[in-house]
């Protein structure tokens, strides 16, 4: 399988972006939200208003858990979070596909040609204000994203700095996938939050 080439440095320019104003173009340059999502917005349903009050830091967790099967908007909602938070004045962030960008990101730190060294990858994501993880269990490559996943949440949770995580998997598997130590950690701070409902997406695919 080939992997796309990346911009270690670009993907971790970490820029102010909390405007009131808001931009769609600057606000995915800053934060690498997918442009598909670039007009999300949470809604007035019970799950919303949860995920509203944790992005607005109204909520006593740190960590919120987006738990559902393929196509149910966990990736949408995790997004429209960001743009609320931009929308109030917020940090709003930084997202990144556990699927598609960590794994690639990671190999190519590991090149001895990289100027961004695996350290600087996963430092970059200690402190930022507010984390999207998307798709969590879905990278190429279980061991590197593990480690990603792993040593970025435990330095979230000593930096207090909040977390959303969308996957498929349910809590007890996704503590397996992380570790031991975060399962005990997640006691404390997590909320899962669980997305059921139609695919989202079939429906569009039986339209064609």
């Amino acid at each position: 399988m080939n992997c796309p080439t990346f911009d270690a440095e670009e993907l971790l320019d970490i820029k102010q972006n909390d405007k009131k104003e808001f931009n769609t173009t600057s606000f995915i340059e800053q934060t690498n939200i997918p442009e598909k999502f670039s007009n999300a917005v949470l809604d007035d349903s019970e799950t919303s208003k949860t995920i509203r009050e944790f992005c607005e830091e109204k909520s006593k967790y740190t960590t919120m858990v987006l738990i559902g099967d393929f196509g149910r908007g966990k990736s949408y909602s995790a997004c429209a979070s960001m743009i609320n938070r931009s929308k109030l004045g917020m940090n709003a962030g930084k997202y990144i596909s556990c699927k598609y960008e960590v794994c690639p990101l990671i190999r190519t730190s590991r090149n001895f040609k990289s100027s961004v060294q695996e350290f600087d990858v996963l430092k970059g994501y200690y402190t930022i204000p507010y984390l999207i993880l998307d798709e969590m269990g879905q990278g190429d490559d279980a061991q590197i994203e593990k480690v990603f996943d792993s040593n970025v949440l435990s330095a979230r949770y000593d930096n207090g700095k909040r977390t959303v995580i969308t996957t498929n998997m349910d809590m007890n598997e996704l503590c397996d996938f992380l570790g031991g130590s975060l399962k005990s950690r997640f006691k404390e701070t997590a909320m899962p939050v669980y997305f059921g409902g139609i695919d989202r997406r079939g429906n569009i695919n039986n339209n064609m």
